[in-house]
Order: structure tokens, then sequence, then C-alpha cells
């Protein structure tokens, strides 16, 4: 299992650091969204409990660039009109399509707990539309360090929701923390329904009883989306995308993308994605991943421009992320190191094992660490998954990072093995806009 005391040091370092800094209004919403990503970055995926270290690294990396940044006069002005939603203003500050939503009177309040076992649990507010629930909760607890194994929606009889969890970010016990639900298209939330908190503890132990709160969600909080059909196709280095359609919910924006399956490359991402309207004004990337539709569909999410009542939109971005799909498989041999295939540019430096895994050294900027895991795992030379129970993790240092994949050291592997990347940094550069309405 991958040791974050390190980062744990380096988190500390950087809350004191961030604690003598007032970072300017116009750079605040930048600020706290690095803080998230990086936050998110640190999840590990686990069988069950999410560890209670990792929980409490990324809280305290969202917690350090919340608290380090002056709240904006704009945020100000959305929290004096929304009464007792002041630390809800605070927690969306970096999107503003969710403070627009504040502004108009979405969010509904619910302030319902239930305690048992010494541990609180208390559902402060909600947001709903056709395509999201999201939940504002916080915790108390006694002595004992305390996390979730799972959140899930039930209906009034205890029965579970088809809605998938899509985002989840925790804070210390009074902050608030935020949990989202997407809905696939033709499923409605029930007017009555359950959230269900599983908690376990630091030692290990979950609880096998749950923490229920029932809420009835207020119907006249739900406007219906607006849709924009595009089916345009762009070009980029003879990679073909076609935009679909955009669909503006009050919570975010849904572009829906799809790559050309006959690209020479695998296109593993679109750089600064945002719709602008005709003033200048830009609805941005926010913190939830993207939903994979297939292997060559996607949906992406931006900010929400639901409530701006702009005249003219456009998408607009930057460069895309891509790579020729011969070169996607990595090869490495596990006795001596060596990386025996690998992109042409040269990224890939260093492969290493440790005790029960992988590391693998990328050159690259470390805000590539916000995208997904490098890795999913690795097949020996018979194409057989080499697979261990543990934790996939990554680190930073300086213009490189170091991927973690569980590994049996101690079995005789037939390599070389191979590893099939899932995202990489090679970028190509091409300005794109694209009307949308």
């Amino acid at each position: 299992m991958f040791d974050f005391t390190k980062e744990e040091e380096e988190l500390e370092k950087s809350k004191n650091a961030y604690s003598q800094i007032t970072i300017a209004d116009k750079k605040t919403d930048q600020a706290i969204l690095e803080g998230i990503r990086r936050a998110n970055a640190l999840k590990i995926k686990k069988k069950r409990l999410l560890p209670i270290k990792i929980l409490l690294a990324a809280s305290i990396l969202m917690l350090v660039f919340i608290t380090s940044v002056r709240i904006s006069d704009t945020v100000a002005a959305y929290a004096s009109n929304v009464p007792g939603l002041e630390k809800i203003v605070e927690l969306i500050q970096y999107d503003k399509g969710l403070l627009a939503a504040a502004e108009n009177d979405y969010i509904q309040k619910v302030n319902l707990s239930d305690e048992h076992e010494g541990f609180k649990v208390t559902v402060d507010s909600v947001i709903h539309d056709e395509s999201n629930l999201i939940i504002f909760f916080k915790y108390a607890s006694k002595e004992e360090k305390m996390g979730f194994s799972e959140i899930s929606l039930l209906d009034q009889d205890g029965k579970p929701l088809p809605f998938k969890r899509n985002k989840w970010s925790f804070a210390e016990s009074d902050p608030l923390s935020e949990v989202r639900f997407s809905l696939a298209e033709g499923n409605i939330l029930p007017e009555n329904l359950i959230i269900s908190f599983e908690i376990g503890l630091s030692t290990g132990k979950v609880f096998e009883e749950k923490w229920n709160i029932p809420i009835t969600l207020n119907k006249e909080k739900l406007s219906p989306k607006k849709e924009y059909m595009l089916n345009k196709k762009v070009e980029i280095e003879n990679q073909k995308i076609t935009f679909k359609k955009v669909v503006s919910y009050p919570t975010h924006t849904a572009v829906h993308v799809e790559y050309d399956p006959e690209n020479s490359k695998k296109i593993f991402g679109i750089h600064g994605l945002r719709v602008e309207d005709e003033k200048g004004e830009s609805w941005n990337t926010n913190t939830v991943q993207d939903t994979l539709i297939s292997e060559n569909e996607r949906i992406i999410y931006l900010e929400s421009f639901f409530f701006a009542g702009s005249k003219k939109l456009y998408l607009h971005f930057d460069s895309i992320r891509a790579l020729e799909k011969d070169e996607l498989w990595v090869e490495i041999d596990p006795e001596s190191n060596q990386i025996l295939k690998a992109p042409k540019d040269g990224k890939l430096t260093k492969a290493e094992q440790r005790k029960n895994e992988l590391a693998i050294q990328l050159e690259a900027d470390r805000k590539f660490i916000d995208h997904q895991i490098f890795f999913d795992y690795a097949i020996d030379s018979d194409g057989n998954k080499i697979i261990e129970e543990g934790t996939f993790g990554a680190s930073t240092d300086g213009r490189f990072i170091r991927y973690f994949v569980p590994f049996p050291t101690n079995k005789k592997i037939s390599g070389p093995i191979k590893l099939e990347l899932l995202d990489y940094p090679a970028v190509i550069k091409q300005d794109i806009k694209i009307k949308i309405n």
C-alpha cells in the first residue's frame, strides 16, 4: 500500500505557507478550484472503506485553499442575499453557475440530522434538477476519526435508487462537505427519498447500521433544462471530433462529444473547453469527472450558464490531449526495471519495483495529476491481468509525477509486463470556436 506520509508533511507545510498569503479577488475561483482538484487527485481506489488518512489529507488541501482566500465582494453579496446559506456560498464560490443558482433562490434548506454511536450527520441543504442532486452536509464525531465508506440514495421504503454518485468531497467536522448524484436521462427523483450514510473508523471498522436522513424535495425549485442541438464536426491534425449537443441545467452544463473511431490517435481530453457569450464572459470546467458513454463518446461538464440570459453563446477550446493508438501500451521488464516500449516523446523516464507496487515516472507538469489515473492494471506476457489488492496512487516531485500500480513482488511474473495508458500529456494546440445559438 502506498505510504502518504511524505504527502501529509507537504500538506502541513503548504497549510502553514498559505496561511500567510492573501490572494486577490480575481484569482479566487482559480485558487479554490486548484485546491479541490489537488484534493481529488489524492482519491484512492479501494475495495471498501475510503482510507481515513487520505480523506483527511484531501480535506486539509481543500480547506487550505478555501480558508486562505479572501471571499470576493460578489460572493459576499450573494451570501447576504440568501440568509442561512452563507456557508454554502463559501463552499460553491469556485463555481459561478452554482453561485447563480444560489442568487436565484435555487437552493433548498433542509437542516435534518441522524445521530447514534456518538456520530452525527446533518444534511444542511440540497440543489436538484433533471440531471443532478447535490447534497451539502456536515458531520461531528467523538474522539475517533471517522470516514464514509458509502453514501447512497434510497426511496421512502428504503430501496436503493439507480442514481450514480459522481463526486464527493469532505471537510472536517464543522465546515460543509458535498456529494453529487447524477441522474440518467428518463430517471426522475422521487419527491420523498432517504440519504443514507455508511460510516467507518480509522481502525477499519465499518458500522452495519446506517445514518439515514429522510428528506422531501421541493419540486417548485426545479426548472426544465435548456438543450442546444449542434452536431458540428471539427478536425485537428486529421483527428475528428463531433460536438453533438450542449445541455444547460441549473447545476451544470453538459457537453456531449464524440470522437471519430477512425482517428489514428486516442483522444484523452479537450483543454480549456468553455462556454463564452457575446461579452466574453466564460463558464469553465468544474470538478465533476466526465461521463464515459462509450469508448469514443463522453459527456464533459462545465459550469452552468442557465441563469445568464446571454444572447449569443459559443463553445471554445485551445487544444486536445491525444496519442497515436499504436503507442498506448507500455512494456516494462520487471526484473531489470527497463522500459522496453513507451511513447516516442520519452516522457516516461523510469520504472522501479517497490514492495508490492510498481513505480513509474513521468516527466510532466504537476497539474497533469488532476486527470484520471494513469494506469488501471498490468498484464503479463501471456495476457493475464496482474491484480493485487492495494491502492493506486501518485505523487509529484519537481517536474516529475510518479504513479504507483499494485504489483505482487513476491510472485514470479512472466515478463515483460504491459500497461495501457489511460491518459497522456501529449498536447495538440489549435484554437476552436463553435456557435451554440
